[in-house]
């Protein structure tokens, strides 16, 4: 018996961890900043987030952020090329553009384009 739910809950775990195709409806829902991998041109590890930025994508092409800057505005997926830009309401803040290195059904990893180190962002879903 001990068997057989050890293999259930392997197989649950393996349903969260599976890559998923790039679409707006794998995308959209709430996502919270967790982990960081952020070089300074050297070795680095993962950082833990505490209070990390939470972001709301819907279904519409619209997101809320607990970010002060961009709190609000539009986002576009390009699928062809797995790019993220948010488009901010508040025009100072202007847009951001990001490549998601990988998407699951519990986390996402993105980073920003132009970064010349590593640096990833660590998305679970909530």
């Amino acid at each position: 018996m001990l068997v057989i739910f050890f293999v259930t809950s392997c197989s649950k775990n393996e349903s969260t961890l599976e890559v998923l195709d790039l679409s707006m409806k794998s995308f959209q829902g709430t996502w919270k900043l967790t982990d960081v991998y952020i070089s300074p041109g050297g070795e680095t590890t993962w950082q833990s987030i505490e209070d990390g930025t939470v972001y709301n994508f819907n279904s519409d092409g619209t997101f809320q952020s607990s970010e002060n800057e961009c709190s609000d505005g539009t986002f576009e997926l390009d699928l062809d090329s797995d790019k993220l830009t948010l488009n901010c309401e508040n025009e100072a803040a202007g847009s951001n553009y990001y490549y998601i290195q990988e998407l699951t059904a519990s986390e996402m990893e993105i980073s920003y384009v132009g970064c010349v180190e590593a640096c990833i962002y660590r998305y679970r879903k909530q």
